[in-house]
């Protein structure tokens, strides 16, 4: 299925590939399921069938881009959520999809 984005509606300082877009689904699934609560990047790399290392990469590009906020602890055990502006565009870009979900 090819999406078309909004050009308003995605930063300038992103481009987006599939990794990006399959990050922020799953984010805004965890941002529907859990409200307050982050995923670790062990279950969004699972969810996303990624490896970790692609996964980060694809987070800290996000995180500069001001549409995710993650982090990662001493230990190597991380988490990440959606910034406000990534819900604002993930709702944008897959409200659709949760909302037939909800039927």
């Amino acid at each position: 299925m090819e999406m078309e984005l909004d050009s308003e509606a995605v930063p300038a300082s992103i481009e987006f590939d599939a990794v990006f877009i399959d990050v922020l689904e799953q984010l805004w699934t965890a941002f529907n399921e859990e409200r307050e609560e982050p995923w670790s990047l062990a279950k969004l790399s699972k969810r996303s069938a990624l490896p970790m290392s692609t996964l980060r990469r694809a987070l800290t590009d996000l995180e500069s881009a001001d549409l995710v906020r993650f982090e990662v602890a001493d230990d190597g055990r991380g988490y990440a959520a959606l910034s406000e502006e990534g819900a604002l565009l993930s709702e944008e870009l897959f409200g659709f999809v949760m909302s037939k979900q909800s039927q």
